[in-house]
């Protein structure tokens, strides 16, 4: 069950670089393309402190476009 008043610092960020997300596989290239768009949302936040900016966390929004059944990928 999540804790609603659990809170994901810093630290937890996926840690993929823009170099591996780019030589990633489709599903982990995903996963850190997400990240390093989020990052630099909050990056352009901080500079530009007149502009209101919301984020969405989602999991997923839509119905998963893959073809692995491997779901021990998530935990490596």
């Amino acid at each position: 069950m999540c804790d609603p008043d659990f809170f994901f610092p810093n630290k937890d960020w996926n840690p993929a670089t823009e170099e591996e997300t780019l030589a990633a596989p489709p599903y982990a290239a995903y996963m850190g393309a997400k990240t390093l768009a989020e990052k630099a949302v909050w990056k352009f936040a901080d500079e530009h402190k007149h502009v209101d900016i919301t984020v969405c966390k989602s999991f997923r929004a839509v119905p998963p476009h893959h073809s692995f059944t491997d779901t021990s990928i998530f935990t490596q």
